[in-house]
C-alpha cells in the first residue's frame, strides 16, 4: 500500500500519465538534475512517505539476510561451540545513543555478514557430539580445552573427590567394625553373666 501510494506522489509530481513512463524517463536520464518545488506541508508528507516506504522494504530485506546467514548451505559443516561461546572474534561496533535507522542497521548487517564470511579462524576442541541436520548439514559440537589453570583446577576437585570417598569408605569401615566389636562384647558379657546366674548344680 505504501508502495502504490509512492508511486502515484512521484508520477503527480513528475506530471506522466504512469508509472512505466516515469521508469522510461529515469532511465533515459531525462530526469537528471530536475529540481521540484513542494510546500512545506507536502514536502514533510512525502519525506515521511519515503520513510515509511523504505523502511518496510528494507526491513524485509535485513529479515531475509538473516535467515539466510542463520541457514548453513546443505551439505556443508557448522561448528558450534557447546559453551555457547562465540568462535570468531571481531570488533563490535559502537552502537549509537539514538535507535538505528533501516538503512543503518542494513549496513551494520552488511558489516557484520562481510567480517564472519571472511575472517579466518583457527579453533580447536574436544568433540562433545555429531548430529546431521534435516538440512544435510553436519553440525559439529565442541567444548573448548582448558588450559593450565583451568587444568589444575580440574586435577585438584578429583583428588579432592577421590579423597572424600576414601574417608567416607575409611569411616564405614571404622564404623562396621566398631559395631561388630560392640555386638562381640555384648555377646561375651551376656555370656558370662549367664555364666555366672545360671550355674548347673554340682
Amino acid at each position: 500500500m505504501n508502495v502504490f501510494g509512492l508511486k502515484m506522489a512521484l508520477v503527480n509530481l513528475s506530471n506522466v500519465n504512469d508509472w512505466p513512463s516515469l521508469v522510461q524517463r529515469a532511465e533515459s536520464g531525462k530526469l537528471t538534475g530536475t529540481n521540484v518545488l513542494l510546500r512545506a506541508v507536502s514536502a514533510e508528507a512525502l519525506e515521511k512517505l519515503v520513510d515509511t516506504t523504505t523502511s518496510s522494504f528494507i526491513y524485509r530485506e535485513i529479515d531475509k539476510a538473516a535467515i539466510l546467514l542463520n541457514s548453513p548451505p546443505p551439505g556443508g559443516v557448522l561448528l558450534i561451540s557447546d559453551e555457547r561461546k562465540q568462535l570468531v572474534d571481531y570488533a563490535s561496533n559502537t552502537n549509537s545513543v539514538f535507535e538505528p535507522t533501516p538503512l543503518e542497521q542494513w549496513r551494520e548487517l552488511q558489516r557484520l555478514s562481510d567480517i564472519l564470511l571472511h575472517t579466518p579462524f583457527n579453533t580447536g576442541g574436544v568433540i562433545t557430539g555429531m548430529v546431521i541436520d534435516a538440512n544435510g548439514t553436519l553440525q559439529i559440537f565442541l567444548h573448548s580445552m582448558p588450559d593450565s589453570m583451568t587444568l589444575l583446577y580440574y586435577i585438584g576437585n578429583t583428588l579432592l573427590l577421590f579423597f572424600a570417598i576414601g574417608f567416607l569408605i575409611l569411616n564405614l569401615f571404622f564404623i562396621i567394625r566398631r559395631r561388630r566389636q560392640n555386638n562381640q562384647r555384648m555377646h561375651k558379657i551376656s555370656q558370662y553373666y549367664e555364666h555366672c546366674f545360671y550355674r548347673p548344680p554340682q
